[in-house]
């Protein structure tokens, strides 16, 4: 029943819509629920709602990232042919970590912005786990470098696991190392931010180790 007011189109909804978007983020942390959600048809209700705008919210994205981790929805998401909105919805900069902290509109549309791209990451990440994603995927590589150096922490962890993910098709280390992954997952490993073993720093640390070890592992 929802997904059906969900699909129906009109203004006078987006109140009631953006009710279901966050009801349903919540049911997608369920590891049942994209196969559920894929019977029900409403994996493609929510792709026809990322085609339908250029500025998705955050709620629709924390959903996808959410079921991407499923392999049959990732089987879904690619043969949806969603992959080529990512470097539009990645387009805007990075916004640095200090911006993040005025306390003024402006930074508050930032932290959004932020938040956005690490959805579209963590999809990318998950999504680079698929054999038949590999190849398309590598044309992110230097949104996937610049999250390295710029992003936040969780931004540099999804990155560097995509990127582990990658270097698994031969066709990609090269394309790697010309786009200046190597050189970043170097940069971080030699200046690991400071964290705690429970802290989200401590994650980007063991993706950028994997990223590495499946680099060198790769390269023989």
């Amino acid at each position: 029943f929802i997904l059906t007011i969900l699909a129906a189109p009109g203004d006078s909804k987006a109140g009631v819509h953006i009710m279901i978007l966050e009801l349903l983020e919540l049911l997608s942390v369920e590891s049942s629920f994209p196969r559920h959600l894929l019977s029900l048809g409403g994996l493609q209700i929510l792709m026809s709602q990322l085609e339908a705008t250029s500025s998705p919210s955050l709620n629709l994205l924390s959903i996808l990232a959410n079921i991407s981790r499923d392999a049959y929805a990732r089987r879904f998401l690619l043969s949806s042919g969603w992959l080529h909105r990512i470097p539009s919805l990645l387009s805007p900069p990075l916004v640095p970590l200090e911006a993040l902290a005025l306390e003024d509109a402006g930074a508050r549309q930032a932290q959004v912005q932020a938040q956005v791209v690490v959805k579209i990451l963590e999809m990318v990440a998950n999504m680079a786990i698929s054999e038949a994603a590999k190849p398309q995927l590598v044309s992110l590589l230097p949104f996937l470098v610049q999250a390295l150096k710029e992003g936040s922490s969780d931004a540099s962890s999804h990155s560097a696991r995509a990127i582990a993910a990658l270097s698994f098709h031969e066709g990609n280390r090269e394309a790697i190392r010309q786009a200046g992954g190597i050189d970043a997952l170097a940069h971080l490993l030699r200046n690991p931010p400071s964290s705690s073993s429970s802290s989200p720093s401590s994650s980007l640390m063991s993706n950028v180790v994997w990223a590495v070890e499946a680099l060198s592992a790769n390269d023989h």
